[in-house]
């Protein structure tokens, strides 16, 4: 009764995207493998803590894995760092809270390099007049440098 069919399917492969085209807005968060690995080791500190039994390493352990499980939860409740659009920045404020930074607010954003303690750190740095905030690549998910790049691109589209 039926004929033949023929189904048609279209497949749409993007690809590689243009670094100086991109997507907006851009978000830049918390790696969940970071995450994990905070919790973990807050558990493992709490965990050797026990086993010790004995009262000043238990106390200390339970300090420093409660401190870093608020880091964690920190990071959970606050897991997007940096969000660029065409108007400007979002960025994390404070513990958990969020501020918005117009293109006119932001007065530099550049790559904080430095060597300390025998390691080359790098910190994604954004100067906004009385407010500077520091994001490492385990805040952004991503290599400063990459991020830099991608906010001048945005910031050089959005002002004339």
């Amino acid at each position: 009764m039926y004929g033949p069919r023929a189904i048609l399917v279209i497949v749409y492969v993007r690809g590689p995207s243009d670094p100086s085209e991109p997507g907006l807005p851009l978000s830049y968060q918390v790696p969940r493998r970071v995450i994990e690995l905070k919790f973990a080791l807050a558990a493992v500190i709490a965990v050797a803590g026990l086993i010790t039994r004995e009262p000043t390493p238990l106390v200390i352990a339970l300090v420093v894995s409660g401190a870093l499980a608020v880091y964690a939860v920190r990071d959970v409740v606050a897991r997007e760092r940096l969000r660029v659009d065409s108007d400007g920045l979002v960025v994390v404020h404070g513990f958990a809270s969020r501020a918005r930074l117009g293109w006119m607010d932001v007065d530099r954003v550049r790559v904080d390099e430095r060597l300390r303690l025998g390691a080359r750190t790098k910190l994604l740095e954004v100067d906004a007049g009385d407010w500077i905030g520091q994001y490492s690549r385990y805040e952004l998910g991503a290599e400063p440098e990459e991020v830099v790049a991608a906010i001048d691109a945005v910031r050089g589209r959005a002002q004339p």
